[in-house]
């Protein structure tokens, strides 16, 4: 800029370590009004970055010249104040021009703030006077520095959406509302760290924000037309959103899950001793069994060093014994008998020790077996409905007439869709993860399956190039950094209801527990019992018969003999 005696240097001890790119250093001097005006006109139009300002003045002239600048609140100005005793480097920055502030500067309302950031004195060995450990590193970030925002009134939006935020409505505020709730916990964290004031309300048509035939609505509309300055809410990170607003440092992910009716040993009374194994396995399993079977009636008939012969029956009762664990009656001499021994004992072990720690632990700890885990499972059972709260007739429609028929699936709260479950077999809701948590964790007549659905990142937003961008952000990350963020998601969101005692995890065998055993052996007696009677009148049937055929035999061989005397006497005579 000509006339105002500009210098411009790169200098390279501000190169940075990890890029190649100099920073650039704009030297200028701050002595007349002329320079307060040229340095004010290179602010407003030159955006922040990799630009460094340092204008020297004199510590007389330095406060007189400071009353006609502006300095935003995340510029980049370095003050080298000469005097006598050496050169004083500090930083200034406002809060805005017009916000109700503490101290005036020649009627702009804007309090200036003064950070501190070293010095050269003359006479001393290196020529530097190195900062105290309190002191930042001016190559710091420079909203870490400029944290004192008091005297900054921020105009914030907000949405009910419990547990991350509740707002409260102010007495006598006039309609402002007081943040609650993990997120508004984490809101208020930083404002007494900064010192901030602010007035939140409800965006005026109630919406978060989408963009309908060019122009955006809700919370969105209003902070891209300038109405309010940040939205503090759980607004859902999206590309079009993030072409229009600038979203803070996303601290949370929202996601949803899967809730069914919490199952009980009733609803598996009859696969108790099933479930333990799928449909394919007890196939392979009997398949195996009944190979088995064959091999070894084959090897121990063919084989020539076998003395004794093994049929298929006593071959599946062996088989079928090793699987229950118990030993073989079979004396076996060659090599091809021995290696189906064992091979059939080595995989019926490890088949009973799978299922019998399985069986134990189902029939004597108090847990919760789902019918399914993944959204994947329950829609190839082809039997379960699916619900989710909907409070827009849109919604309503589409899942009616395009979706699924199934039109009471759709809860207007998700209090509806939970108690559904209780009253609907073979239902499920997906719901939010910290809502379920939050509110209805404690009961337990619901069960939430571990997968994740939808994730979402959320996080508060402010207009596009606003520096409350990075003020949020360092504060953000220093508080999820140091714990403080997971501690309000701990106070915030309530415990898991004790659904199973501690102290009796490990529960004596009910009825419905071994009911299908007993139901087996009943079952098993009564065939026995009509197996020996079937026998037995097989038995007495054939006995008769071959009675019957012996008389038959007796007589007719006494008629021969009685017809061979008479055809022998005739002769005779």
């Amino acid at each position: 800029m000509e006339g105002a005696g500009v210098t411009v240097a790169v200098t390279p001890n501000l190169q940075p370590l990890t890029n190649n790119t100099l920073y650039t250093l704009v030297i200028m001097p701050l002595l007349t009004p002329a320079h307060a005006t040229t340095l004010s006109q290179m602010m407003t139009n030159m955006p922040p970055g990799r630009t460094f300002w340092l204008a020297l003045t004199s510590s007389t002239l330095s406060s007189h010249l400071q009353l006609t600048i502006y300095f935003p609140l995340l510029n980049q100005v370095r003050l080298a104040q000469c005097d006598d005793g050496g050169v004083m480097l500090t930083e200034i920055y406002q809060t805005g021009k017009s916000c109700g502030v503490l101290v005036a500067w020649a009627g702009r309302g804007g309090e200036q703030r003064v950070v501190r950031m070293g010095g050269w004195r003359w006479g001393t060995s290196t020529g530097v006077q190195e900062l105290p450990p309190s002191y930042l590193s001016p190559l710091g970030d420079v909203a870490a520095r400029h944290a004192n925002l008091t005297g900054l009134h921020l105009r914030c939006l907000t949405i009910q959406h419990p547990p991350l935020l509740i707002p409260e409505v102010v007495i006598g505020g006039k309609g402002a509302l007081h943040l609650s709730g993990w997120m508004g916990a984490v809101w208020n964290e930083i404002r007494a760290r900064t010192n901030f004031t602010y007035t939140c309300v409800y965006p005026t048509d109630g919406k978060w924000g989408t963009r309908n035939d060019g122009r955006w609505d809700g919370m969105v509309g209003e902070v891209v037309r300038g109405e309010a300055d940040v939205i503090a809410a759980p607004l859902d990170y999206t590309l079009q959103r993030s072409m229009a607003i600038d979203f803070c440092f996303q601290f949370i992910m929202l996601g949803y899950k899967l809730v069914i009716a919490r199952p009980n040993t009733n609803n598996a009374m009859w696969t108790n001793f099933t479930r333990e194994l799928e449909v394919e396995t007890w196939g392979a399993l009997a398949a195996v069994l009944v190979i088995a079977a064959l091999v070894l009636a084959t090897t121990t008939t063919l084989s020539p060093r076998e003395s004794s012969r093994c049929s298929i029956a006593d071959a599946s009762l062996l088989t079928f014994g090793s699987l229950c664990g118990q030993s073989m009656f079979l004396n076996v001499n060659s090599a091809s008998s021995r290696v189906v021994v064992l091979v059939l004992f080595y995989a019926t072990t490890l088949f009973t020790v799978y299922y019998t720690c399985f069986l134990i632990s189902n029939l004597t700890v108090s847990s919760a077996t789902p019918p399914f885990t993944t959204l994947q499972e329950a829609h190839q059972a082809g039997k379960y409905t699916l619900g989710y709260e909907s409070r827009k007739g849109l919604y309503h429609d589409v899942w009616r007439d395009m979706v699924t028929p199934v039109y009471h699936s759709l809860g207007l709260t998700s209090e509806a869709g939970l108690r559904q479950l209780l009253t609907t077999n073979n239902h499920i809701y997906i719901i939010d993860e910290l809502l379920f948590k939050a509110e209805f964790s404690h009961d337990c007549s619901y069960l939430l399956l571990p997968n994740t659905y939808i994730r979402v990142p959320s996080a508060f937003a402010v207009a596009k190039g606003s520096p409350l961008r990075s003020i949020l952000n360092y504060h953000l990350t220093k508080l999820r950094e140091t714990g403080v963020v997971g501690r309000y998601a701990f106070t915030r969101l309530s415990k898991s209801g004790n659904c199973y005692d501690t102290s009796r995890s490990l529960q004596p065998a009910t009825l419905s527990n071994v009911m299908t055993a007993f139901l087996q052996l009943g079952v098993a007696s009564f065939l026995a019992l009509m197996m020996v009677a079937v026998e037995k009148g097989w038995w007495h049937w054939g006995q008769r018969r071959r009675t019957n055929r012996t008389v038959y035999d007796s007589t007719s061989e006494l008629r021969e003999e009685r017809y061979n005397a008479m055809n022998n006497y005739t002769t005779d005579g």
